[in-house]
């Protein structure tokens, strides 16, 4: 299944070509830096911790072209967006476990 989400950035009336391009080669690098790190979660299955950012970062930052600062800040937050999906994943776990039990009565 294929999943595609877009995003609206709210931009002034009077912008001119060339910052657009700038912006849409801008947050296109930046999604796909966090989608690479995304990827680097599921893989390696890391935590999000630093020490899992220093043993990747180099190699992300290369391979997408984005300033230390930017693939830092392209790792916080898939980092932030695993640690949302295992918190909601552990309580859909937790309410499935409950009216299993409820289910066996």
């Amino acid at each position: 299944m294929l999943v595609v989400r877009s995003v609206k950035v709210p931009v002034h009336y009077g912008i001119t070509k060339r910052k657009r391009s700038i912006l849409d080669s801008l947050t296109t690098r930046t999604t796909y830096g966090v989608w690479t790190w995304s990827e680097l979660f599921k893989k390696h299955e890391l935590k999000g911790s630093y020490a899992d950012r220093r043993l990747f970062h180099a190699s992300v930052k290369e391979q997408v072209k984005l300033s230390g600062a930017m693939a830092q800040c392209c790792f916080d937050t898939a980092s932030w967006m695993w640690r949302s999906y295992r918190e909601v994943h552990k309580g859909w776990r937790r309410e499935v476990a409950i009216a299993r039990r409820e289910g066996d009565k």
